[in-house]
């Protein structure tokens, strides 16, 4: 439990904005520096000047702090890239927060429209299968990792890897490696370095073994 400072309760007699952080204000009750808090966790509980502030009042407006604090982290995580709600509630607990306010913090951005599994998960999906390198199983490994339910990771697979879009694929895979594999005169060792490879970016194995030889006579003619 925390401390409860032993100036409470008192009346709020000052709130200062800090210098370092305009989102955050210094409360002083009967003349004394209390503590720091988001502007918006005094604007929920509508505290101003003569406010009177209790210890059970100055926990609750701590437990709401912790909330915002909370929230702004996560604004800066997303500012640098997307993520999953998988991820997000990870790397708030490795932070020090419960999984019930992660889930708290998470159903907020949620509902703002800025977490979305299924979006996430498609464009996610789309720019590892159309970067070349990445196969159905890599990307399915990855996705679940990151949290991502099944059904949402089948979704985003589906329509990716059809017959004609796996050949496109599997080609611009492959073609990263045409001058390794070109220098290997002997054809069956140079297949199944071509298979070896695909297999571990990721590709099914049985759509790897029958349209490995199509990529290989587009290599050699590209090589000719």
């Amino acid at each position: 439990m925390e401390n409860i400072p032993d100036i409470l309760p008192g009346r709020c007699t000052n709130i200062t904005r800090q210098k370092n952080n305009s989102d955050r204000v210094s409360v002083f009750v009967n003349g004394e520096y209390l503590d720091g808090f988001y502007q918006d966790v005094l604007h929920d509980f509508s505290i101003q000047s003569e406010s009177l502030i209790t210890p059970d009042l100055y926990l609750r407006l701590r437990e709401k702090d912790r909330f915002y604090k909370l929230r702004h982290q996560i604004f800066r995580w997303l500012a640098v890239r997307d993520h999953s709600t998988g991820e997000i509630r990870n790397k708030s607990m490795a932070r020090g927060y419960t999984g019930s306010e992660a889930d708290e913090a998470i159903s907020y951005f949620v509902s703002m429209s800025y977490l979305d599994d299924c979006t996430f998960t498609e464009k996610f999906a789309r720019e590892k299968a159309e970067s070349g390198k990445w196969g159905p199983a890599k990307i399915r490994a990855a996705l679940s990792k990151k949290g991502v339910k099944k059904q949402y990771i089948d979704a985003s697979l589906r329509g990716l890897f059809s017959n004609e879009q796996s050949s496109k694929t599997l080609l611009k895979a492959a073609s990263g490696i045409r001058t390794k594999l070109m220098r290997t005169d002997d054809k069956l060792k140079r297949k199944k370095k071509l298979v070896d490879f695909l297999i571990r970016r990721g590709f099914p194995p049985d759509i790897v073994f029958e349209k490995s030889d199509d990529i290989l006579r587009q290599l050699e003619n590209e090589e000719t």
